[in-house]
């Protein structure tokens, strides 16, 4: 007869029921359960790295960010709250100018036969002055 745990399967199987290798589970503080599950979306590059480092650590990626985070080893990406402020400052300066050179193209083109070149012209030095009051304040 053959012995059972030489062949990893039932009796009779032919070997085909091996049992898979377990992890052994990670120990747990007594009432500790996990039911909080957190999905994050990877480049290839960052998922390779997460594998590389769970398995030079010996332990799974989910044990290896829990460790991480328990052991207040992950630090927040430093934000630079002056240069986010700046950007966005930016951003609305900008838009508000392109909003007044539409309506300048606007007007112009609804009322092409009674515009006037000389307050186009006008219109379109206080845009140019306003960028430049903006690039003076964005540097």
């Amino acid at each position: 007869m053959v012995d059972l745990a030489d062949l990893g399967g039932r009796e009779g199987d032919g070997g085909a029921g091996r049992r898979r290798h377990r992890r052994p589970r990670t120990s747990r503080r007594p009432g500790q359960v996990r039911a909080c599950r957190i999905q994050a979306r990877l480049s290839e590059a960052e998922a390779e790295a997460l594998a590389a480092q769970a398995a030079a650590a010996g332990l799974s990626r989910g044990d290896y960010l829990r460790v991480l985070v328990s052991a207040g080893l992950t630090q927040p990406a430093a934000r630079d709250l002056a240069a986010e402020e700046a950007e966005r400052r930016r951003v609305w300066l900008l838009s508000n100018i392109a909003n007044n050179i539409n309506q300048i193209a606007h007007h112009a083109n609804l009322y092409r036969e009674e515009a006037d070149a000389r307050q186009i012209i006008q219109a379109l030095r206080k845009v140019e002055v306003a960028i430049s009051q903006a690039m003076d304040q964005i540097q």
